[in-house]
């Protein structure tokens, strides 16, 4: 970091922080070393945990350096925790403060402590030209992306490879805090009404968000949420099409609900490990070996009558979870749209469920 963009960094930090009372700055760890040189110690106060806002001297900004940078959840929750007493206390005194971290807010754990972050004014700045311009290191930017955490990754990704938008860019595709993270490491720049411009070519940042996103191992806080409403979901749909293939076509509903192409997928897939596969009434179930896509096809066939409901909208089901079904069946990064996506879904086929239940009671 340039001197004069050092001292225009800490100026604004100093004025923010007076004005609001609590700040926060998103920055990368190295210039993070780079604002406690010689020239800005006489003007703030460095510190590095709760335990040093004891002091009653108020007179400078305290800097909070490298806030809540273990982001494991359980140490997360219980630093935010200790960190919210202590900065109220900070503020009940008369004192201001900037939480300073290479992580940006959308990656901290939704807890009690975290007020703190969605209480604070955010500082913007560009560093854009110095860790992406022709001095800035591979291992700086690819460190930067990783320091974004899944869910800002997961909206980069969805930008760059899911929608192909990098090029035309706009404040509706993401969140604020999502938009945050990204103009955090200079990747983007938000403009007034809605504009947003990406300042990064995606032939520069593809290499460096497949390495970011290539080692995140630990699942994003929803995940957990998504597969046990897709489990749901499948399951449900499963069972209504079965129900009503029974009610309507009695003992012969294989053969009379699976064509021979979708027989013979069902029957290769549950064949046994050393052996040749066998018919498909020998199978316990062969529902129970239909993909998913599969399985909506049937719910909007007009063997079942669309379960009584417009084919379209299995088809209009089939556009938004399939692709949801594919991330967590690859592992993939899941979108911030999904779980809500998949709940919306999950409530749908329940009543649809609940309608086929009523129609098959007859089924054995």
């Amino acid at each position: 970091m340039t001197e004069t963009t050092l001292t225009a960094l800490l100026d604004d930090l100093i004025l923010k922080s007076n004005r609001h009372g609590i700040a926060f700055l998103h920055l990368d760890a190295a210039s993070q070393q780079d604002l406690q040189g010689d020239a800005t110690q006489d003007r703030v106060r460095f510190i590095h945990s709760a335990a040093e806002l004891q002091t009653p001297d108020t007179t400078k900004v305290v800097c909070w350096l490298a806030f809540a940078d273990q982001l494991d959840t359980d140490e997360a929750v219980r630093h935010l925790g200790i960190a919210r007493h202590a900065i109220l206390s900070w503020r009940d005194a008369g004192g201001r403060i900037c939480l300073i971290s290479r992580h940006p807010r959308i990656s901290f754990p939704d807890c009690r402590g975290s007020s703190v972050l969605s209480d604070a004014y955010v500082i913007r700045h560009d560093f854009s030209s110095v860790v992406w311009g022709p001095r800035g290191s591979l291992d700086g930017r690819y460190q930067m992306l990783r320091d974004l955490g899944a869910e800002a990754l997961a909206f980069v990704d969805t930008l760059t490879n899911d929608l192909d938008t990098w090029d035309n860019l706009d404040e509706s595709l993401g969140s604020p805090l999502e938009w945050e993270a990204l103009e955090g490491v200079g990747v983007v720049r938000r403009h007034p009404g809605g504009r947003v411009v990406g300042e990064i070519g995606r032939g520069a940042l593809q290499p460096v968000l497949e390495a970011a996103i290539a080692e995140v191992f630990e699942p994003q806080s929803d995940y957990a949420r998504v597969v046990s409403q897709l489990f749901t979901m499948e399951r449900l749909v499963r069972h209504a099409v079965r129900s009503e293939a029974i009610h309507k076509y009695g003992k012969g509903w294989r053969a009379s609900l699976l064509d021979a192409d979708l027989q013979a997928r069902v029957l290769e897939r549950s064949r046994p490990d050393f052996g040749p596969p066998g018919s498909i009434k020998s199978i316990r179930d062969p529902m129970e070996w239909v993909t998913l896509g599969e399985l909506i096809d049937l719910a909007g066939s007009e063997k079942l009558s669309s379960l009584g409901v417009p084919a379209a909208s299995w088809r209009r089901m089939a556009d938004e979870v399939l692709p949801v079904r594919n991330r967590i069946g690859h592992m993939r990064l899941i979108r911030r749209t999904d779980a809500q996506r998949t709940s919306s879904w999950l409530a749908a086929v329940r009543r649809v469920h609940a309608s086929a239940v009523r129609r098959t009671r007859r089924e054995p």
